[in-house]
């Protein structure tokens, strides 16, 4: 399945490598936690979605696993799942990568993109437009 994937992803001409990552539950957890200190740190930021935003708010612990409720509102951690992946994979294991990347300001793209995006998204109705993060302004504009 991941070959017939990858030959897929090569004819559409993107230069993705296609994989699987196996994760046990310590990993599992060390991941989620990394992300988390990520987010406090103001290291991830991402546009609003619901489901996100529950994902992460339901999370719960059971013994040694953490992991999406087996009951509620949200019963998926799926795309919290695909973040902490993101994160791992951009900020390093260690989140040192980070420091290198938080120095970059965007080039070339549509900044309004993701206002576009935020209202697109039905509102959550609370303060921040972010699951992640609070809105935060950065210097010159940004």
């Amino acid at each position: 399945m991941i070959q017939n994937l990858q030959k897929q992803v090569n004819k559409l001409g993107y230069g993705t490598r296609v994989g699987r990552n196996q994760a046990n539950t310590k990993s599992k957890v060390d991941r989620y936690e990394r992300l988390k200190r990520a987010i406090n740190e103001g290291r991830v930021h991402c546009p609003e979605h619901q489901l996100l935003y529950d994902e992460m708010r339901f999370l719960q612990r059971r013994n040694l696993e953490i992991g999406a409720p087996t009951s509620g509102p949200v019963q998926s951690d799926d795309l919290i799942d695909a973040l902490s992946w993101l994160a791992e994979h951009l900020l390093g294991p260690d989140g040192s990568t980070g420091d290198s990347l938080a120095s970059l300001r965007p080039v070339g793209t549509d900044l309004d993109i993701f206002d576009q995006f935020r209202r697109a998204v039905p509102s959550r109705n609370i303060a921040s437009s972010n699951p992640a993060r609070p809105i935060r302004r950065y210097r010159n504009g940004f």
